[in-house]
């Protein structure tokens, strides 16, 4: 029950941070944006957030190990990798989105049965990378 509210707790501050983040976009505060989206990942993975910075993807759904977690954080760098990508930051668009892309199919893995958010995301995902190249 505990680990269930937890995992609430985080898709409400999802939830909140994606709409601060979606009004900044749309003035075009870049900067904020990914500074929301930075405290967010310090606040969401308090424990974790240090580590979270320097390990691959896959180390990363390993330490959070729940695949709500692991969907979360994908959402939280897919939407940096956006926001590099209007900022024409290409190369650190790239890193995220491919990270973003890896931390889905983690996710998957985690829960053990297909997820179309999942799915639709990492489909998404590939096709901005594609305009990218």
């Amino acid at each position: 029950m505990i680990q269930r509210d937890y995992i609430m707790r985080m898709i409400y501050m999802l939830t909140d941070v994606l709409l601060r983040v979606f009004k900044l976009k749309e003035q075009k505060e870049y900067d904020v944006a990914l500074d929301e989206i930075g405290k967010t990942i310090e606040e969401l993975f308090a424990a974790e957030a240090s580590l979270l910075k320097v390990v691959d993807p896959m180390t990363a759904a390993q330490l959070l190990g729940h695949w709500q977690k692991v969907k979360i954080l994908a959402t939280l760098y897919r939407e940096q990798g956006e926001i590099y990508a209007q900022q024409q930051n290409i190369q650190a668009a790239l890193a995220k989105l491919e990270q973003s892309a890896v931390l889905y199919g983690e996710a998957v893995k985690l829960k053990g049965v297909p997820d179309n958010e999942c799915s639709e995301a990492q489909n998404s995902i590939t096709e901005l990378i594609a305009q990218l190249n």
